[in-house]
């Protein structure tokens, strides 16, 4: 499929096919010429000089999620939750009653001067 990843491992590089096999054609290429992979194939090959396998399968794991997307995973919605409206964004009525109470007592401790 690539230069790039001839200097693979026979089992990663088939793993690395066939997650890159799924992707049109525009982006296999531009994931097949991105410096990240470049930098992740050259850190498995110094693995494989060291000697180092639990190392070797963090970093073809590391290639896989680098091969998949470029974009970060979108939380699933939850309830009438979704992308942009999350638990935690909807004004609280507690924050609008302490904030009448406090105005008024301002207003009150002004107009008792």
């Amino acid at each position: 499929m690539s230069q790039a990843l001839a200097h693979l491992p026979p089992q990663v590089r088939q793993q690395v096919e066939s997650m890159l096999s799924k992707l049109p054609e525009a982006t296999r290429q531009q994931v097949l010429n991105s410096p990240m992979l470049q930098k992740i194939i050259a850190r498995a090959e110094q693995e494989m000089q060291s000697g180092g396998g639990a190392k070797i399968a963090s970093v073809a794991r590391a290639a896989q999620r680098a091969t998949e997307s470029n974009l970060a995973p979108r939380p699933t919605p939850q309830g009438h939750y979704n992308g942009t409206i999350q638990p935690g964004d909807r004004v609280s009525l507690r924050g609008w009653i302490v904030l009448l109470v406090v105005l008024g007592s301002i207003a009150w401790i002004m107009s008792q001067l």
